[in-house]
């Protein structure tokens, strides 16, 4: 996936190499850098049952416990031998946690 990836960019040339950072640094500015910005308290309200799942080698891996920590109520899955795109390296585990997820629900 990754391979993919840097190749799609790498194959944009110069230009969309540029533009994909000026796109990552205006999310950053407009979110997690913003003077207040945080989440967190807001997911503590949460009322449903909530699934979070990361790869274990994805980069947000500690976020998304500090998510689960957040929500009441909330499961999260690490997934082994996975990265951030856990739905597309690792998509048997996730299908597998979403079946179980929902099949608790029924």
């Amino acid at each position: 996936m990754m391979a993919r990836m840097k190749a799609g960019f790498i194959s944009q040339g110069k230009d969309g190499i540029v533009k994909a950072r000026a796109v990552e640094d205006r999310l950053m500015r407009d979110t997690w850098n913003a003077q207040g910005y945080n989440l967190l308290p807001k997911l503590t309200g949460l009322a449903i049952p909530t699934l979070v799942i990361a790869g274990d080698h994805d980069f947000m891996v500690r976020a998304a416990q500090q998510i689960a920590r957040a929500i009441p109520r909330a499961e999260l899955v690490t997934v082994k031998d996975c990265g951030h795109f856990a739905f597309l390296e690792c998509a048997g585990e996730v299908r597998n946690a979403l079946d179980s997820f929902f099949g608790r629900r029924q």
